[in-house]
């Protein structure tokens, strides 16, 4: 939760300084990661355009472990359940 709290100025201020991110989520990925230091050059953030977006990755990765397949770690397991708790 804490790193939420911290993500969302710095969110907001990307949002702010640049406009063309408000309706384009890639467009703001790419923004926040140069902000935090990743360099990208231009056939890179075009390529990126054309990529599946992190959340979808993520998305797709927690329906296909539902379902029981392809389980991470215990370890990963234990501290993901860890997690859960505390939050």
């Amino acid at each position: 939760m804490d790193i939420f709290k911290k993500s969302e100025p710095f969110i907001k201020s990307i949002l702010t300084k640049y406009p063309e991110t408000r309706g384009d989520d890639i467009e703001l990925i790419i923004k926040t990661w140069e902000a935090q230091g990743l360099n990208l050059t231009d056939s890179q953030k075009v390529i990126l355009h054309k990529c599946y977006s992190p959340e979808t990755i993520t998305r797709s990765r927690r329906k296909i472990q539902e379902t029981g397949l392809l389980q991470p770690s215990p370890a990963i397991q234990q501290q993901r359940s860890f997690l859960e708790e505390e939050y």
